[in-house]
């Protein structure tokens, strides 16, 4: 075979399996599309970065580059190419990259780790610093699949790659990788082993080319085939709980799960029970404080109001900071104020009582935190809000009535969750809410509006005495029409109906359920009784995020918010509080703890800060792990194989002659040194010697570190070797073997610096006796057909 004419095959091999390699990623990144909303977006994208990153590597290797050299032209390629699809403005000619537009693009990597913890999946379209993030995260899976199958062609490791690519989102937001992505992606795996082993068959000559001995070669492939069919095929035999978690669940620890009672439920039976118990006692260094929040219901299925179904993973355990609400811009102005609060052992919810939006909070036991709703749930079974004390840090946002006026209209990713309404609501909301809000145009406007309408005390009365049974279906009818047992209700109607309204007009809108109004108990403590539970609606406005509002009447609540009261719509006169429909039972006077000081809980930008992206670099560490693991594992495996076989020879001399020759072999392989099937070991020995050192060679000139005295040890090592085996094999009393372990470790080195620093690092670290056959059957006469050019060239190299 002409050289010219394989060296083209050669390049048209690699061709084919850098395409096959760039398939098998791509169909695995498609696991990634629930992370946003823009999925063809992203799959463009990413089909950008396959193509920089197969191309440049197949350029590179079909110049001959050194193979660590390409890794890092195509690394070099992916910046050009980052760098004119993301910061062209910053470089030369808007593609050469330069410090500046270097610069950015880490800024826009920090952009996106940022938009990952503030915003859940699926991330709007306008929110492409995600996409950003993610297509670079695609870019380097993609370098480390064609990194193991193309370049190094160590194809099993670019499972690892592979494998890292559906964890990412089962981990990170429970969404399962579809089976026919995973089957795709698979048989694209499977036909690159496929492809390998090939290779490998080919390079052993004619003689490997008979179906006795291609049969056992298919082992690898069939195995292949078959595991892939049985992942596929168990979880239709085998009992699985399918569609996740149900809703109101959240996961624990230790693979446990923690029901979630419905908040609404116990507000119903709270508010109308007699006995008004003391709930939540804290102390505070806010002077007028309210609100309290337990939980978020974002979910309206027709029947009532219910928390959607969320998975909460470890990482989103309360301890120390949390992240700052969705939706609210860093332009906007907030305070800190800090709180020491105390449950009482009649407190039993699986919700933790806590300010919003919280800052912070520190707690003992598994508590962990929604990103999207910023409420905490309890994860541990049993674990609840009985006689616990914990300490949080809130923000008192000011709210600009100005400046909410004039907000944009709310990203795709919060209207497709929060604007969904059932087929069957009454068309009667609808029709008042347009009746509400008149000729108001933004969002803010048709809000104050509508809570106002609520606010009018000659259209809705307080009362709990004559409410609906709930807030939804005839109920709901029945609370909006006037007549003689209409627009009467509580908190819960109020709530409920204003967010259905606030939907009908295409506002993002939820429901809020907490605690109302404490009771002052000494100075700057407070205490909140079960009488105090309340509910309220939250709507979302673009730059300031979840904004509360207050439709329940005056006579109960006392006053809107402030930041509701302007001047294009003022609110109503504000009555005298009414006394509680029971009165309180009286209590034992208890000692409040001190207020807080700021220290009391972790600053944000400690380690424990999300926004600080401890989390981000937490996953890079264990990227870098992994691949650290990855890249020692052959040599690792290769020193495991030399341990074993002396550990298995003993002190017998025979077998450690074996052990001793079968190193040799292995140390030859690993370097690219022929080794034939039909020598006896004095040929292979002389020949391998001959290698080593040359009598009549220029001293100067032998690479050995110890310069030609350290060659000749070595070929006499590798005869000392060679006599043990003969001895062993043919001779009834063997040599003393406890000397071969020395003159294997001679070999070793001459070996390795007649291979050149190249060939040396790759035997270190890539040994391909692991993965090649041990014993290459070829013509002695010198032909051997079937042979790659590279190692033709090494060889022929050698001999000169």
């Amino acid at each position: 075979m002409r050289p010219g004419r394989s060296g083209r095959v050669g390049r048209v091999d690699d061709l084919a399996s850098t395409v096959v390699a760039a398939l098998t990623i791509g169909v695995a990144l498609l696991a990634w599309t629930p992370f946003v909303e823009d999925r063809d977006g992203l799959m463009l994208q990413v089909a950008g970065v396959l193509a920089v990153v197969g191309l440049s590597g197949w350029g590179l290797r079909a110049l001959g580059t050194p193979w660590i050299v390409v890794p890092c032209g195509q690394l070099a390629a992916l910046l050009v190419w980052a760098t004119g699809r993301w910061v062209p403005e910053s470089a030369l000619g808007g593609w050469v990259p330069t410090v500046e537009s270097v610069t950015a693009l880490v800024d826009e990597v920090r952009a996106g780790v940022t938009a990952a913890q503030q915003y859940s999946a699926p991330v709007a379209a306008d929110v492409t610093e995600l996409a950003v993030l993610l297509t670079l995260a695609a870019a380097a899976c993609a370098l480390l699949v064609d990194l193991f199958a193309c370049t190094w062609r160590v194809v099993p490791l670019a499972g690892l790659p592979l494998l890292l690519v559906y964890t990412v989102p089962a981990g990170l937001i429970g969404a399962a990788v579809p089976w026919w992505v995973f089957a795709l992606s698979a048989v694209g795996f499977l036909f690159l082993i496929a492809r390998d082993h090939a290779r490998r068959v080919r390079q052993w000559g004619h003689a490997a080319r008979t179906s006795e001995r291609t049969r056992p070669g298919l082992a690898a492939p069939v195995i292949g085939v078959l595991t892939v069919s049985a992942a596929l095929l168990a979880p239709s035999v085998v009992p699985v709980v399918a569609g996740g978690l149900p809703s109101g669940v959240v996961g624990g620890g230790g693979g446990n799960t923690v029901e979630i009672s419905n908040p609404m439920i116990d507000l119903r039976r709270d508010l109308n029970r007699g006995q008004d118990l003391d709930l939540v006692r804290f102390t505070t260094d806010d002077p007028d404080p309210s609100y309290l929040r337990l939980a978020v219901l974002d979910e309206y299925d027709g029947d009532a109001w219910r928390p959607v179904e969320r998975q909460i993973p470890s990482e989103q355990r309360v301890a120390g900071a949390l992240p700052r609400p969705s939706g609210l811009a860093r332009s906007v102005e907030t305070r800190e104020r800090q709180m020491s609060i105390t449950t009482s052992p009649s407190f039993d919810s699986v919700w933790l009582p806590l300010p919003y939006p919280a800052a912070a909070a520190s707690i003992d036991g598994d508590w962990r935190y929604d990103r999207a709703t910023l409420d905490v749930v309890s994860a541990q079974e049993d674990q609840t809000t009985r006689a616990l004390q914990y300490t949080a840090r809130s923000l008192e946002v000011d709210y600009d009535p100005v400046a909410m006026d004039d907000a944009a209209a709310p990203r795709r990713a919060v209207t497709d969750r929060y604007l969904q309404l059932p087929d069957d609501l009454p068309d009667v909301v609808a029709a008042y809410a347009e009746e509400a809000v008149g000729d108001a145009e933004s969002h803010w406007q048709q809000a104050v509006r509508l809570q106002n309408w609520f606010q009018d005390p000659q259209r809705f009365t307080y009362s709990l005495e004559r409410a609906p049974a709930s807030a939804e279906g005839e109920d709901l009818e029945q609370f909006l029409r006037p007549g003689p047992d209409g627009r009467v209700g509580y908190c819960e109607q109020f709530a409920a109906s204003m967010a259905l309204m606030a939907r009908t007009l295409g506002i993002p809108s939820r429901v809020a359920v907490g605690f109302l109004r404490p009771e002052s108990t000494g100075e700057r403590s407070w205490t909140y009784s079960a009488h105090d539970m309340h509910a309220w609606p939250e709507i979302f406005l673009e730059g300031h995020g979840w904004v509360r509002f207050e439709p329940t009447p005056t006579s109960h609540t006392s006053a809107v918010p402030a930041y509701t009261r302007s001047a294009d719509s003022p609110a109503p006169d504000v009555p005298e509080p009414q006394p509680s429909a029971a009165p309180s039972q009286p209590t034992a006077p208890t000692a409040a703890p001190d207020v807080p000081q700021a220290s009391d809980v972790p600053d944000p930008t400690g380690t424990t800060s999300n926004d600080s992206g401890a989390g981000w670099i937490g996953w890079t560490a264990l990227l870098v792990l992994v691949l650290a693991g990855a890249a020692s594992t052959p040599r690792v495996l290769r020193r495991a194989r030399a341990s074993r076989r002396w550990r298995e020879a003993g002190d017998e001399d025979r077998r450690r002659a074996e052990a001793a020759w079968a190193e040799v072999r292995d140390l030859a392989v690993d370097t690219g040194q022929p080794w034939y099937a039909g020598e006896s070991p004095r040929v292979t020995g002389r020949r391998l010697a001959a290698r080593l050192h040359d009598p009549e060679a220029d001293p100067r000139a032998c690479p050995h570190p110890d310069g030609a005295a350290g060659a000749a040890a070595a070929a006499a090592a590798i005869g000392r070797i060679v006599h043990a085996v003969e001895r062993a094999r043919y001779s009834p009393a063997p040599v003393d073997g406890s000397g071969l372990t020395g003159d294997v470790d001679r070999v070793r080195v001459a070996l390795l610096a007649e291979a050149g620093p190249r060939r040396a690092r790759r035997a270190v670290w890539l040994p391909r006796s692991l993965w090649r056959a041990e014993v290459r059957t070829a013509d002695l006469d010198g032909e051997d057909e079937g042979v790659e050019d590279d190692d033709r060239l090494e060889r022929t190299g050698a001999n000169a």
